[in-house]
């Protein structure tokens, strides 16, 4: 019988752990395939876990000077996460900001960050499970 007290570890919790931790050792290619991992294991409504992972991924992109690739890649988590609501997740992808900085003379960088710090202020602005799109529909 399954406790109500645990929550259900499987392997894409253990490739989130070990994404977590080859990343604080410097380890990146490592981290960077435990993320894509994760993202191989959960399905597509999985959406909060899988931003996590793509979060850490685009992380471990960016360390390793695979801006552009890093950038394509936040845009998709930006997408997928706009009706999310989730604080966590708007907190990381605010820290994305502060990591793709350094980079911000490239146009697509610049460009990207801006439209980051605009999406952010959004969805701070708006309540949580209110349509975002602008079509009326819910």
């Amino acid at each position: 019988m399954a406790s109500p007290w645990a929550s259900v570890f499987d392997e894409a919790s253990l490739a989130a752990e070990a994404a977590r931790c080859f990343g604080r050792l410097g380890q990146l290619d490592a981290a960077r395939r435990q993320a894509a991992r994760i993202l191989e294991l959960r399905p597509p409504e999985r959406v909060r876990s899988r931003a996590f992972a793509q979060v850490m991924l685009v992380s471990s992109l960016i360390s390793q000077g695979r801006v552009d690739e890093a950038c394509a890649i936040a845009h998709e988590v930006l997408g997928q996460t706009r009706a999310l609501g989730s604080v966590l997740v708007a907190k990381q992808l605010e820290d994305l900001g502060h990591l793709f900085a350094p980079f911000k003379r490239n146009p697509d960088i610049a460009a990207f960050i801006e439209f980051l710090q605009d999406e952010l202020r959004e969805r701070l602005l708006s309540p949580v499970g209110t349509d975002r799109s602008g079509t009326g529909a819910s």
